[in-house]
């Protein structure tokens, strides 16, 4: 489990595919009423979800989908602050790329490098990884690297409207790309203090409802919704 400590913010704009429906927009109350709630249960629901009552109701959190917001973010700190230290492996390996592969990824080797790789290039057509981010699961010999040089080349940041806002394109992408590997994966097991950390970090985030594709994070059901089924 890699789930970060609450993140300050404050001085960071992120650009992101958003909809945000209009109750979301109004509640932003939400996140207060699950940390007041210190004592109430929470649990999880076949391994993929995790369900806590609100001062109105209940709210059903995807724990990938909330995890993938909360490296995101991290991963856009670290672009711009203080770079994630990273974790030695015992045997450095070789991955071999494409050249299509290795070109997109000569561009982003410095943004992976911030968030906890270490990365060595060696000409050519390969790369040496001889660290990695602390805490990141799934690692396999280097097929989960390889995963997110993919979709450097597959995953489309067209629905992202910068604006003014700071981030750029390619930070944008690769934030996307660590968060949807490195996040927590469905059938994941998770102790109660493990379910509130995530709770915790995700509503310090900037967009706690949406993942950075856009997707909902949780969904909400109010106690005169839950009455209304049994009418």
């Amino acid at each position: 489990l890699y789930v970060t400590e609450p993140l300050d913010l404050h001085n960071v704009q992120i650009g992101l595919p958003l909809t945000v429906t209009k109750e979301e927009k109004a509640a932003p109350n939400l996140g207060e009423h699950l940390e007041t709630h210190q004592g109430v249960s929470v649990f999880q629901l076949h391994s993929a979800y995790i369900v806590a009552h609100v001062k109105d109701g209940m709210v059903l959190v995807d724990q990938s989908l909330a995890h993938r917001r909360i490296l995101y973010e991290e991963a856009v700190v670290r672009f711009r602050d203080q770079p994630a230290a990273g974790q030695s492996l015992l045997f450095p390996i070789t991955i071999d790329f494409g050249l299509t592969e290795i070109v997109a990824l000569r561009d982003a080797i410095p943004l992976f490098e911030r968030v906890g790789f270490g990365i060595r290039d060696f000409g050519g057509n390969s790369v040496v990884i001889d660290a990695i981010p602390v805490g990141l699961d799934g690692w396999t010999e280097g097929a989960l690297f390889r995963a997110m040089v993919d979709d450097l080349l597959t995953v489309r940041v067209s629905t992202l409207a910068l604006g003014d806002r700071s981030i750029q394109p390619l930070e944008h992408l690769v934030a996307v790309t660590y968060a949807r590997h490195a996040a927590l994966s469905h059938g994941t097991s998770l102790s109660h203090d493990e379910m509130r950390a995530l709770i915790d970090s995700l509503f310090a985030t900037a967009e706690p409802y949406t993942s950075p594709e856009g997707r909902p994070t949780l969904f909400r059901l109010s106690l005169q919704e839950i009455a209304r089924r049994f009418v």
